[in-house]
């Protein structure tokens, strides 16, 4: 889920909140503080977070429309360390005394 909102949602979030914070430079304000952020992020995420933006997360992640190829890609690869890697050549399962 983290990788569907990188995709669209907080990209474009990020952006806009960007330029709602250059905006305010360019009036004037040198420091932005926190009494600042809720003017600034309040249109910065309507802009953001849109159906348009949302499908297309969805859309580029793989989850809608269902594409396994790009749900898998986008998965983490596991860490590869001295034990994750490991292998058997034969698999030698013996009946419980249960079942002979």
């Amino acid at each position: 889920m983290a990788l569907l909102c990188d995709v669209a949602v907080f990209a474009s979030l990020k952006a806009a909140y960007r330029e709602q914070v250059e905006r305010l430079e360019q009036g004037g304000v040198n420091t932005i503080g926190k009494e600042h952020f809720t003017s600034l992020f309040s249109p910065a995420r309507a802009k953001a977070f849109t159906a348009k933006n949302i499908k297309a997360g969805f859309a580029a992640s793989g989850l809608f429309p269902f594409n396994l190829d790009r749900v898998l890609n986008s998965m983490p690869k596991p860490a590869i360390g001295p034990f994750t890697a490991l292998t058997a050549d034969k698999v030698i399962v013996k009946p419980s005394s249960q079942e002979i």
